[in-house]
Formats: structure tokens, C-alpha cells, sequence
């Protein structure tokens, strides 16, 4: 299999205070919610320490996965705060993150389409977002989450093809 690496970019930096709470409410459903980043960052490390002893290079790549979905739950968070929210781990309707959320297989095939599945979700969450949020600021912030957000889709399936 050939080497597939996750790159990391510069973003979009939010400067200005938006006092927005529908704003902040996409923002934290994107940072905390069922397929948000924080859910997605932990159950890529679950599945990233469960390949580990046997295939080390799909391992290491949902590892390189989950540190990018880590640095987009910290630009969310800030993004949240600029809305004047708090980035709290708990959807906008108030339902906390749990472990319940993780899916917890350990088949190698298996883990990367659930890992697929939840990254086509999280790309129609921010396409949505997007589409309803005006600033322009958070837009080309989301926006660069989302660009990441497809290459690990491609990622994932590429895997998957190399099975």
C-alpha cells in the first residue's frame, strides 16, 4: 500500500466578534454533535489504537485523521466563542457527548466504513452549515474544514480499495 498522508493547512482565522446564537448553534452541533469533530476525533484514536498491533499503517493514518478532526475542534471552539457561545461537549439542544456515540468494532474493513460513513455525514453537516451562515469569516473557516473534511473521505476510500 502506498503511503497516505493527512496534510495540515493554514485556516481561516475568525478576528471579529459575531453575536449570533443560530450561528453558535451550528457551530457547536459541527464541534459536538453525533458526527462532529470531538466524536470523530475520538473514535478515530479508538480505532487507531485497535489497528495499531496489526496494521500499523492504517493505524497511523486515522491517527494523522484524528489530529486533524482535534485542530478542527479547536478552530470551532473558537469560532463558537466569537458567536458569543460556549463550546461545551453537548450538542445545541443540550445532549452531552457519550460513549455511546463510538463505534466500537474492531474489524479493520469494518472501521474504515464506519469511519467513511461518519465523514460523508460530517461533509453534508458543514455543506449545510455553510449554506446558512452568511459571515464570511466563519464560511472560509468552515469551508477549509470542509476541504479537509473531503480529502479524508478520499483517504478512507482509498483504504478501503487497498483492502
Amino acid at each position: 500500500m502506498a503511503k497516505i498522508e493527512v496534510e495540515l493547512r493554514d485556516y481561516p482565522t475568525i478576528k471579529t466578534h459575531c453575536k449570533n446564537s443560530y450561528y453558535s448553534g451550528l457551530l457547536q452541533n459541527l464541534f459536538a454533535g453525533s458526527e462532529g469533530e470531538v466524536v470523530l476525533f475520538l473514535q478515530l484514536q479508538y480505532h487507531a489504537n485497535i489497528l495499531r498491533s496489526y496494521n500499523e499503517k492504517i493505524a497511523s493514518v486515522l491517527n494523522e485523521m484524528s489530529l486533524t478532526d482535534l485542530r478542527h475542534q479547536q478552530l470551532l471552539a473558537h469560532a463558537i466563542e466569537m458567536t458569543y457561545g460556549n463550546p461545551i461537549y453537548a450538542t445545541s439542544q443540550g445532549k452531552f457527548i457519550g460513549g455511546r456515540q463510538i463505534d466500537y468494532i474492531k474489524d479493520t474493513k469494518l472501521i474504515l466504513h464506519a469511519n467513511l460513513e461518519a465523514k460523508e455525514k460530517s461533509i453534508i453537516d458543514y455543506k449545510l452549515a455553510i449554506s446558512k451562515i452568511e459571515n464570511i469569516q466563519i464560511k472560509l473557516l468552515l469551508s477549509a474544514i470542509l476541504a479537509d473534511e473531503e480529502n479524508h473521505r478520499l483517504i478512507l476510500k482509498k483504504l478501503i480499495r487497498s483492502l
